[in-house]
């Protein structure tokens, strides 16, 4: 499920093998360069989360999940 109610917080792990950075858009403005991290949903609604990974060569790879905020 990924989903939770508002205000609430949101746990993201990288699952990825040989990242050697990471960025996250937790589709509310704001990001972060960490391998997990959380973020805290305060409005109810869909947010599009995407993680970019990068390897040591520069190839990128990225996924994108929605959470939903009730």
């Amino acid at each position: 499920n990924n989903g939770c109610v508002a205000p609430c917080y949101v746990y993201f792990y990288d699952q990825s093998t040989n990242a050697t950075s990471w960025k996250w858009d937790f589709g509310n403005l704001f990001t972060s360069t960490t391998q997990n991290d959380s973020n805290k949903y305060n409005l109810t609604g869909f947010y599009d989360v995407t993680l970019w990974v990068y390897n040591v060569d520069g190839a990128v790879d990225s996924v994108v999940k929605t959470v939903q905020v009730y």
